[in-house]
């Protein structure tokens, strides 16, 4: 069972809804049944819990604030239909079983708009998430809490894996650990890893290697991609004379 968090965004708002996810996973989505229910959250800081469903839209957007209240199960077509007519999901959860089966399939949950979470043990249902969305972020498990501790993007940890993979193979020792950073949409933290004199700070859109002289940093608008800034780090840290 894998959870992943999308964060992909347009003009600073989600860039999709409910209604995309499902239209994603079709046709099983429409084939499966749905329980829809509020998000429960728990609030460490003052001990309290509270239950959470909230959706904006004209006409039948209510429709999916009924099957929130009630707790029966719809069929995927309804839920499709209700889901775009809505405009925008803030807090839900949205539980999908296949036919024949007794666990749940795909779990969908609008976390106060901020982001969406998939929980699926499905292979296939992750690779489509993988394939169609940009920022996708591999999780720990649903979230349960609040404040949500953020998680790092993708690119983050494949630049951290492989770059201590390289460390390694050279036989040079690291640290490493993560830096909080105030952001108020919940944005990962860098990731800071130590080696010989030398930081690598990993940043959600870039690096940076200093040591010594050295100061040198990796920002996305010099490259063509993410891929390409994270190769070039690592080529960078391979040239480097770490006792």
């Amino acid at each position: 069972m894998a959870t992943f968090r999308i964060y992909d965004y347009c003009n600073q708002v989600l860039a999709f809804d409910l209604r995309h996810l499902v239209d994603l996973l079709a046709p099983r989505s429409l084939k499966a049944t749905w329980v829809v229910s509020p998000v429960k959250m728990h609030d460490s800081r003052n001990g309290t819990s509270f239950d959470e469903f909230m959706v904006t839209g004209p006409g039948e957007a209510g429709q999916l604030e009924q099957f929130a209240a009630s707790g029966s199960s719809v069929s995927g077509d309804v839920l499709s239909k209700a889901a775009h007519e809505a405009h925008q999901v803030i807090w839900g959860e949205f539980t999908a079983i296949l036919p024949k089966q007794t666990v749940a399939w795909v779990v969908i949950r609008a976390i106060d708009s901020t982001f969406y979470e998939v929980t699926s043990f499905d292979e296939a249902v992750l690779s489509a998430i993988r394939v169609a969305f940009k920022d996708v972020r591999v999780a720990p498990g649903p979230a349960t809490s609040i404040p949500i501790e953020p998680v790092p993007k993708s690119f983050q940890l494949r630049l951290h894996e492989e770059a201590l993979r390289l460390l390694q193979d050279k036989n040079v020792a690291t640290e490493s650990r993560s830096l909080p950073i105030p952001d108020p949409e919940g944005g990962p933290d860098d990731i800071k890893v130590t080696f010989g004199s030398y930081e690598l700070c990993i940043y959600e859109d870039g690096a940076n290697v200093k040591g010594g002289s050295i100061d040198q940093r990796f920002e996305i608008y010099d490259f063509d991609d993410l891929d390409h800034l994270r190769r070039s780090v690592l080529t960078f840290i391979d040239s480097l004379k770490v006792s």
